[in-house]
C-alpha cells in the first residue's frame, strides 16, 4: 500500500452499516476508540479479526 493511500469499505446487513478505513501505519487496530484486544477479549475472537489481514 502506498504511504498516503487510504482504503475505505462499507458492509451492510439489514439496517446495520459497518465502515472500515485502512491506512499504512504501525499495524495498530482500533475499534470504536478501543484496542482490538480490549474489544475482543478472547484469543479465538482476536484470531478471527486478524485472519483476513494476514498474508500467505
Amino acid at each position: 500500500m502506498a504511504e498516503n493511500q487510504e482504503i475505505v469499505a462499507t458492509g451492510r446487513r439489514k439496517t446495520s452499516v459497518a465502515r472500515v478505513r485502512m491506512t499504512a501505519g504501525s499495524g495498530k487496530i482500533d475499534i470504536n476508540g478501543r484496542s482490538f484486544e480490549e474489544y475482543f477479549p478472547t484469543a479465538p475472537l482476536q484470531n478471527a479479526v486478524l485472519q483476513p489481514l494476514q498474508t500467505v
